[in-house]
């Protein structure tokens, strides 16, 4: 909090609390931000090595490029479990700008978050704040679209990298073998129940014909 309070010369911060909060939430944005470019280099290196990206900015040269495709596809999944955590991040800070602009614009506790802000002020960190959310509803649209990117490379790198050939056999092969078990599972259980139905079915009718032929033996008819 002190090196947040030194590092923004600012006496408004100081004084105003929606300008220290405003603040504080830029931080998240800027850890979130920094955290999203470095998976968009992972993303961006696979696209490099399969072919999936026009882009030919000779700056580019300081992604590294995975060796290979089982390389790639480690980079991939990782870079994918780490996207939901900054999706997850940016989410919240989505949800706090909105809350704060919600708090300023409430009537009652507006004196208190105005503080000693100058009207000008207090529109100045108004803008500040919807700037904010605008920015961070399309960081949080651009993580999405990293998602897409990874989930795409995941599996042009799976095939790339010769796991599953791609012809007419290798393609039935596949197909039969990712049907799932637990179809079969169901199938074979509701086969032996039925059977077991059935099986219960026997025993109570052969029980009844036994009742049936003890009633219809000489001396065991009963009187009505």
């Amino acid at each position: 909090m002190d090196a947040i309070l030194r590092s923004s010369p600012s006496k408004l911060v100081r004084e105003n609390p929606l300008a220290l909060m405003t603040i504080i939430l830029q931080q998240c944005g800027f850890t979130s931000e920094n955290k999203r470019q470095g998976l968009d280099s992972n993303i961006l290196s696979a696209e490099f090595m399969t072919g999936s990206t026009p882009w030919n900015d000779p700056n580019i040269a300081v992604v590294q490029k995975p060796n290979n495709f089982f390389e790639a596809t480690s980079v991939l999944h990782l870079s994918y479990n780490n996207l939901i955590f900054v999706h997850h991040a940016i989410n919240f800070e989505v949800n706090t700008w909105k809350h704060l602009r919600t708090m300023a614009d409430d009537q009652r506790i507006k004196p208190l978050l105005k503080a000693r802000a100058s009207d000008d002020e207090w529109h100045s960190i108004l803008d500040e704040m919807d700037f904010e959310l605008g920015h961070t509803t399309c960081r949080r649209g651009q993580v999405d679209c990293l998602k897409e990117r990874t989930t795409v490379q995941i599996d042009v790198s799976i095939f790339s990298a010769g796991i599953f050939e791609i012809n007419e056999r290798s393609w039935v092969s596949y197909v039969a073998s990712t049907i799932p078990v637990t179809f079969t599972t169901v199938a074979v259980g509701l086969i032996f129940l039925e059977r077991q139905k059935i099986g219960q079915a026997l025993l109570v009718l052969r029980g009844v014909t036994k009742e049936i032929r003890k009633e219809t033996v000489p001396g065991n008819i009963r009187s009505v």
